[in-house]
């Protein structure tokens, strides 16, 4: 099945004039949806319903279509932005949590992968691999606003999720 169907882009068009004049967001989120029935897999739908449920303060299907999109190990630095703020505004502490938790994870393996990387360029001589690497981690993900957003979330609701049972995850 094709990803992007000849009338999606009007839907989202459509979608994008009636929030700009303030008409009914639950028309649009009814367009929307009846686009992702015959265009499950168009990204650009997705993204406009993810933002379209965030101004219905419905974090959970803004939720499911977000996982839907299938994000995964460096998207997370670049896509959580979609969703972070609307599982906060929404009450949905647990599973904003879990994002920045991934987000945490992806950089510290990805800090660690490039610690392991860079030794073996070194211990092969190949050292401009290994300046490129490093200069990639400190300039590009040290300095991440999503990691820093994601620290941020863990502290500010890492209390209101923990019940202070050792074995719960």
């Amino acid at each position: 099945q094709k990803e992007v169907l000849p009338g999606d882009e009007l839907i989202l068009l459509a979608c994008q004039l009636a929030c700009h004049k303030k008409t009914s967001l639950t028309a649009s989120a009814a367009l929307l949806e009846a686009a992702l029935h015959h265009s499950p897999y168009n990204p650009h739908l997705m993204i406009a319903a993810i933002g379209m449920y965030d101004r219905l303060s419905a974090g959970r299907r803004a939720l499911e279509l977000f996982l839907r999109l299938g994000t995964k190990q460096i998207q997370y630095d670049s896509c959580s932005y979609l969703i972070l703020p609307t599982l906060i505004r929404t009450g949905l502490y647990r599973e904003a949590v879990q994002l920045a938790g991934n987000i945490m994870g992806l950089h510290w393996s990805s800090a660690k992968d490039v610690q392991d990387y860079a030794t073996k360029c070194c211990e092969t001589g190949v050292l401009s691999r290994c300046q490129e690497m490093i200069t990639w981690q400190r300039q590009r993900m040290t300095n991440s606003l999503q990691l820093l957003a994601a620290k941020s979330t863990v502290m500010d609701l890492a209390s209101l999720v923990h019940s202070g049972e050792p074995d719960e995850r």
